[in-house]
């Protein structure tokens, strides 16, 4: 089995950036959810009160398990998604503060009802929730953006794998 690395959180607290870095640096292949779901189809349409595509979920993580079992490894960034937890090793949750979140977010150009929702999502642990009621919790680690340039974040995260044994080369 490869390294599957999770990158998770709402939207506006680093997960591509530090998805991409990882990647580069461990040299795997970066699996980002709206490249995945634009190049495979893996959409049922679009919810224009969210401003988000409707995904297939289950066939997003099946492709993302036959990808672990086959032996490759990839870094994802995207929503949370639920895949066999024998086939993960890592699992990131980004946090941002509300203020800077929101930030961050108008700075997207974010209708400010999304940004609210989001933002209230992020206060109440929402992702974090899910993932830690499905994936065991020595594979998850919790990671602060708020004040962190995306270098410190990506040197938190290194350390973090390398302290947990696996080696970098």
């Amino acid at each position: 089995m490869g390294l599957v690395i999770l990158v998770l959180g709402t939207p506006g607290v680093g997960k591509t950036t530090l998805a991409k870095q990882l990647s580069n640096e461990l040299q795997v292949m970066h699996v980002e959810l709206t490249d995945l779901v634009e190049n495979t189809g893996y959409f049922i349409g679009y919810d224009v009160f969210r401003d988000a595509m409707i995904i297939e979920e289950d066939e997003i993580m099946h492709y993302l398990e036959s990808l672990a079992k086959s032996g490759r490894s990839f870094c994802y960034s995207g929503v949370e998604l639920f895949l066999d937890p024998t086939c993960v090793n890592f699992i990131f949750i980004l946090h941002c503060n509300g203020q800077e979140l929101r930030k961050r977010l108008r700075s997207r150009g974010y209708d400010p009802q999304k940004i609210e929702e989001n933002v209230q999502a992020e206060n109440l642990g929402i992702v974090e929730g899910w993932i830690r009621d499905y994936y065991p919790s020595n594979k998850i680690f919790s990671v602060d953006t708020t004040f962190k340039t995306p270098r410190e974040t990506f040197l938190e995260a290194m350390n973090i794998i390398m302290e947990q044994g696996f080696k970098v080369s």
